[in-house]
């Protein structure tokens, strides 16, 4: 590995693995293997490093074996590595069931595996199968994820395929909403700066249709309230720029877009 020629690439991928990799140990080894390569000697690699001459040399020695894939491994002493046999068993049954911390992870292997791990083992095995701490996010309690696949099976993706044949409109709509304020960063200073900003409650929203083949956005903006009058002049607005195919729109729920306003606008292209 002394004095190989990485190529610029390689070192900007060594360089992302030692920066982004989840197992310390692993950005260890890649670390001193660069720093080999680029001529440092053992030992001001192990000073570096705060290890010793031995470790570094152990490491070199698994880049001579393997190449970059050895350093990419890494195994956790002990009874971890009685987990690899059941490494896929485990990994179906975490995708179903997400355990709540690593202890919970390590009492449920210990009951379907036998292996006894502490939670810091099973913290870095779940590490290697590609697992984070990761927080919830919120779905609408009215979701129905099987009516959602068959309207995006049998809804959208027929309507995406006439907007890419060029023969209809397609465009999601939706509204936000931008508050007026100041937005507040850091100052070194000797007291604290206070700045005069809006009081929060004016706001201003716009409505907007993204075309899913352009990503042109055609938009209706206002000051006060995004309400069915909104959405009518939003749909006047895209029929008469659009006027040659039918459209289409996917909207969310809001009580507004379904207003009599709005549905006497509806058009048979529409």
């Amino acid at each position: 590995m002394h004095n190989q020629q990485f190529s610029p690439e390689l070192i900007r991928h060594l360089r992302s693995i030692i920066k982004y990799h989840p197992h310390p140990r692993v950005r260890q080894q890649v670390q001193a293997g660069l720093w080999h390569a680029l001529g440092f000697s053992d030992a001001d690699i192990a000073r570096a490093l705060g290890v010793t001459v031995v470790t570094v040399r152990s490491y070199l020695r698994k880049y001579a074996q393997g190449g970059l894939d050895a350093l990419l491994r890494f195994r956790v002493g002990g009874r971890v590595s009685g987990l690899a046999p059941h490494t896929t068993s485990l990994e179906e049954e975490f995708r179903l069931r997400p355990p709540t911390s690593a202890r919970d992870a390590a009492q449920r292997i210990e009951a379907s595996t036998g292996v006894h791990c502490s939670p810091s083992q099973v913290r870095v095995f779940m590490l290697t199968m590609g697992m984070k701490c990761r927080k919830v996010g919120p779905i609408p309690a009215k979701a129905d994820p099987d009516a959602q696949d068959t309207f995006v099976t049998e809804q959208i993706e027929p309507r995406i395929a006439q907007a890419k044949a060029g023969r209809r409109y397609l465009f999601f709509v939706d509204a936000a909403h931008f508050v007026f304020g100041t937005y507040l960063g850091y100052l070194w200073c000797f007291v604290r700066v206070l700045v005069q900003t809006p009081s929060g409650r004016q706001r201003f929203n716009v409505l907007g249709a993204l075309n899913a083949i352009t990503r042109e956005i055609v938009t209706v903006t206002n000051t006060g309230y995004i309400n069915s009058p909104s959405v009518v002049e939003l749909l006047e607005k895209l029929v008469k720029q659009f006027p040659d195919r039918p459209i289409t729109l996917i909207l969310d729920n809001a009580r507004y877009q379904r207003s009599n306003g709005c549905g006497n606008l509806r058009k048979p292209s529409v």
